[in-house]
């Protein structure tokens, strides 16, 4: 029987094998009834296998014994046209990289158990066309095009390793780039997978000239247009899309990644999935030029677009590096680029901007440990979030340059704990939790920032706030430009002591509350101020309620009601005042207020009588003043009564002259005793003016100004040379203002005339005008040139100067004419060296002389390496720092025995900190690379980590009539106390920190007690000597 049926098939076999197109034309052919399945044994070609699914019939299932290889005879594979089950049983269908192995027309075929492996075709997929796959393996499976193992097929329960929608081209004509070629679906196009797994699929359409990628495009390193279910993706990479165009659920990714978009999906829906080690990263080596020209940034790595639901995103990271003058960073959310969140968790995501989201909303989610980080002259923002808000969710140590957790969103019902901005030690950065976002009934707790501890413009309303702090950089407070109401804040601190909340607060609690005033002494009638605070860990809080009542001899006399942050004006009568403070949470205050008698101040009101007319003597003093003033004038006092704050007497017959007066006042209950003395002119008397001038160059104006009496009146004359300048008296001064002086020295005689209280007088003063400096400036010149280079040197001077500048180099001087303001020098090959210039210019009739100096490095030079070390004890951590030229750039690292630390530059200056150092010495050698002008360059230095004394202490009591020593020391010294007394000595264990012995029976008397340590790694030896008295 067996060999009639091995006939039959030859028969009907005996066509081209070049023709592999199977139609239903054979269903009828070795179907045998009832039987459903026909089994073989031997083929080992693909012309068999053809024969085989030839003969089976429509509807029928093909059972394989064997595994089948392409012999090069199918270069594109064989046509399957009906229904039909192909089983593999396990074996495998080798393409031998010749061809792909299934073209299919009837999505009635379902094939299952079959491993395929090496298939490779410009166009086909291993498996080209819709039908069912079940429980099959692809391995190196590619196309140049679309779906690398499957196109427009399900596969149920099946792996796919190495399956590519590869085509790499090699050119060095970048105009031959396809720009339309792209390549998608490294595994499956247009197909979905149910339990599958997909491990270093990729999709990439690479175009390169040798040296760098030029152009690279591709789609879905595993799946593109398809969906994916109960699924896991290993390694899989393409240009966007690292894993899968589509939707996803029950998946998991890892190690996915992309060089553009989406680490693991590019558009789609991700369910109960989770993501880790996931990455759209690239850095400048391996950079795509036309990408990267214009240093497009990574964006999501694991999502691009799409919402993910009860996921889970682990050391995500959307980033790309690259060097401009300096390193710098571009990416955008290190999870998701564009999408929403719900449910999901996210733990040490990150990017630039938005370390997991970097625009979309989050929804009962948590963030841990994601950042916006900081390369370069890139300063990250929104540690976990760029722009978006948070709806019931959590984020723990997130951090950023600007919003630690938050960028421009706001928050509800969340949670923000050990959030930070920071970016360096003097960069101190904004909003420690959010940054440019309100928060409604949301929890805060050691976030930290330079500015807005937490939040940093912003609002926040019903929330808590506890132990946030400031960094010592930036602007201060919990809160910086921002409104607060109905929330509290418990131990929060600043490094501006007067910055809690910059903005707006109502209704809000602030724990712990202290009242804050001092004690105040002020004399009478000069006023006074007693400021009213209430301060939160030493930090100010304006604008609480504060109850005021002032006591005097134990008396209340007056009670209101005043606000923290303002001051009480002091106008109360000569006594001693108690004033009680008190506010809702702070302890009440009293402060004492002393207000003793003040100065009347006596003034002599008029001082001048013309001659012949009685004196008026004047005197005027505060209008509560009483009683008599005592005036002394030629020899006569007279007693003059107060009325109104004025006292005045009338003297005749005072003939013309100066006289001293002598003013008294004895004081009331107001003011103190005070005597004033002055001098009454009578008659026309010197005043004594004042003449100011200024020492000026050509081109500025001189201001020339006399100061006389206030109560000077007239004209003065203001003489230089042949030219009188006529000013009238305005409040005791007169000026003048001349322009277009020349070079020289001049003579200014102020003359006044007089008037009915003051004589004729004239005093005389000089200026100078000098040449001014013609503005010579450097213009074109570098600090650096390359060797043989020719620079050219150009300076710059006032538009009228003329003559020449010399450009002195070394022993060299070059004379060259200005023109225009302008001059310059072309150097011709210069060697390496550092030159210094000198630029001299010798003035002319208008501007001074002027020199100016600069020094330009030709070639590299060796940078001076500076390292800064400390000697330390065990315990403390070590900072080391290398100090370079401030335009060194790149890195420098720190080699401390097998240890590497590799820091960057910035402004010269680089530093590592290192703790849990043992006792030793230890060598550091600092190695700089160099860059464009410095040369390489290796320091060393030492610094010595010191062990630290035990700290023992010992104490001797008795027990039970037995005497007991107790040694105590650090609690994490280890080994044993030895205690001698008497010549013998007693070992104890340290346990804890303590070691204790019990002494045997001992004779009275006092004895000398030795207690020693023998030290470790970490602590000294150390003895300790006492005595002791045993009775």
């Amino acid at each position: 029987m067996l060999v009639s049926i091995l006939l039959l098939i030859l028969a009907i076999g005996a066509v081209s094998a070049a023709d592999e197109n199977i139609t239903d034309m054979t269903d009828e052919v070795l179907s045998t009834e009832p039987a459903d399945e026909l089994e073989v044994t031997q083929p080992e070609d693909f012309s068999e296998l053809v024969t085989l699914i030839k003969g089976t019939s429509s509807g029928k299932t093909l059972t394989l014994d064997k595994d089948y290889i392409n012999d090069g005879t199918y270069t594109k594979g064989i046509l399957i046209s009906k229904k039909m089950t192909i089983d593999g049983q396990g074996h495998t269908l080798d393409a031998n990289q010749k061809s792909n192995i299934f073209r299919i027309s009837n999505d009635q075929v379902i094939l299952k158990n079959i491993n395929f492996i090496n298939t490779y075709h410009a166009t086909y997929s291993a498996v080209y066309g819709a039908c069912t796959i079940i429980n099959c393996t692809f391995t190196d499976c590619i196309s140049e095009k679309d779906g690398g193992a499957i196109y427009q097929g399900t596969a149920y329960n099946s792996s796919f390793i190495n399956c590519k929608a590869y085509l790499p081209e090699l050119s060095w004509e970048h105009e031959d780039i396809n720009w339309n070629y792209v390549c998608r679906g490294g595994a499956i196009y247009n197909g979905d997978a149910y339990n599958c797994t997909f491990m270093n699929c990729e999709a990439k359409y690479l175009y390169y000239d040798g040296v760098v990628n030029i152009y690279t495009k591709g789609y879905g390193g595993a799946i593109y247009d398809g969906n994916a279910y109960d699924c896991s993706f290993i390694k899989c990479t393409s240009v966007d899309g690292g894993a899968v165009v589509g939707n996803v659920t029950n998946c998991s990714f890892i190690n996915c990644s992309v060089n553009n978009y989406g680490g693991a999906i590019f558009s789609g829906t991700a369910y109960n999935s989770s993501f880790m080690n996931c990455k759209a990263y690239r850095s400048e080596d391996e950079f795509d030029y036309y990408d990267s020209k214009n240093h497009e940034a990574c964006k999501g790595g694991a999502i691009y677009n799409g919402n993910a639901y009860n996921c889970s995103f682990k050391t995500c990271i959307a980033e790309y590096i690259y060097q401009d003058w300096e390193w710098d960073a571009k990416g955008y959310g290190g999870a998701i680029y564009q999408g929403n969140a719900y449910d999901c968790s996210f733990s040490e995501c990150i990017s630039v901007d938005g370390g997991a989201i970097y625009q979309g909303d989050a929804h009962n989610s948590s963030f841990e440990k994601c950042f916006g980080t900081s390369v370069g002259w890139s300063v990250g923002f929104g540690g976990a979030i760029n722009q978006g808000d948070a709806f019931n969710c959590s984020f723990v140590t997130c951090h950023a340059y600007s919003g630690g957790a938050i960028y421009d969103g706001n928050a509800y019902n969340s949670s923000f704990i050990g959030c930070y901005a920071y970016d360096g030690p003097t960069i101190a950065g904004s909003g420690g939790a959010i940054s440019r976002g309100d928060s409604y009934n949301c929890y805060f707790e050691c976030c930290s920032a330079g500015s807005g501890s937490a939040i940093y413009y912003g609002n926040a309303l019903n929330c808590s706030f506890v132990e946030c702090y400031n960094w010592q950089y930036g602007y201060g407070g919990v809160i910086y430009m921002g409104n607060v109401s109905d929330s509290i804040f418990i131990n929060c601190s600043s490094s501006k002591k007067n910055l809690i909340i910059k903005g707006n607060y109502n209704n809000c609690t602030f724990i712990p509350l202290t009242l804050s005033s001092s004690n105040l002494t002020v004399n009478y009638g000069n006023g006074g101020k007693l400021p009213i605070k209430t301060l939160s860990n030493g930090i100010n809080i304006e604008g609480i309620t504060v109850n005021v009542k002032i006591y005097k001899d134990n008396q209340l006399i007056n009670s209101f009601s005043a606000v923290s942050g303002s001051d009480l004006n002091i106008d109360a009568a000569p006594g001693k005042y108690i004033i009680a403070l008190a506010c809702a949470g702070a302890d009440p205050l009293n402060v004492s207020l002393v207000v003793n008698k003040g100065s009347p101040k006596l003034t002599l009101a008029n001082d001048f009588a013309k001659s012949g007319e009685t004196a008026n003597v004047k005197v005027t003093m505060s209008k509560k003043s009483t009683g008599f003033a005592r005036i002394t004038i030629n020899g006569e006092t007279y007693r003059v009564p107060i009325s109104s704050g004025v006292a005045s007497v009338d003297i005749p017959n005072l003939a013309d002259g100066s006289y001293a007066v002598k003013v008294t006042y004895g004081g009331n209950v107001y003011f103190n005793a005070e005597t004033i003395t002055g001098t009454f002119h009578v008659g026309k008397f010197k005043q004594g003016m004042q003449l100011e001038t200024q020492n000026i160059t050509v081109g500025d104006t001189e201001r020339i100004t006399a100061k006389l009496a206030k109560d000077a009146t007239g004209f003065v004359r203001f003489i230089i040379g042949e030219d009188t300048y006529k000013v009238a008296i305005e409040n005791g001064v007169a000026y003048v203002d001349i322009d277009d002086l020349t070079v020289g020295t001049y003579s200014v005689t102020l003359k006044y005339g007089g008037n009915y209280k003051y004589n004729v007088e004239s005093i005389t003063e000089t200026f100078n005008v000098a040449k001014p400096s013609p503005g010579l400036e450097f213009r074109i010149v570098h600090d650096y040139y390359d060797i043989g280079a020719s620079p050219e040197i150009e300076v710059h001077l006032a538009s009228d100067t003329t003559g020449f500048v010399r450009f002195i180099i070394g022993n060299e001087t070059y004379k060259v004419q200005i023109g225009n303001g302008w001059a310059s020098i072309k150097l011709s090959s210069l060697k390496a060296g550092l030159y210094n210039l000198i630029v001299k210019y010798a003035g002319n009739y208008k501007y001074r002389a002027e020199t100016i100096t600069t020094s330009f490095q030709v070639g590299k030079t060796t940078p001076e390496i500076q390292i800064e070390t400390t000697n330390i004890k065990v315990g403390e951590t070590e900072r080391i720092t290398a100090n370079l030229p401030t335009d060194t750039t790149g890195f420098v690292r720190f080699i401390i025995g097998e240890d590497t630390y590799k820091v960057q530059l910035k402004k010269g200056v680089a530093y590592v900190d290192i703790a849990d150092l043992k006792a030793g010495t230890y060598s550091v050698t600092v190695k700089y690379a160099g860059n464009y002008k410095y040369n390489a360059k290796t320091e060393t230095a030492s610094f010595t980590v010191s062990k630290i004394s035990p700290g023992i202490s010992v104490a001797k009591t008795t027990v039970g009539g037995k005497t007991v020593l107790t040694a105590s020391i650090a609690a994490d010294a280890r080994g044993n106390i030895n205690f001698n007394v008497k010549g013998n000595t007693y070992k104890a264990q340290i346990v804890n920190g303590v070691a204790t012995v019990t002494l045997p029976d001992m004779a009275p008397g006092t004895y000398t007690l030795k207690t020693s340590y023998g030290g470790n790694y970490k602590y000294l030896a150390e003895t300790k000597t006492r005595s002791i008295t045993i009775k």
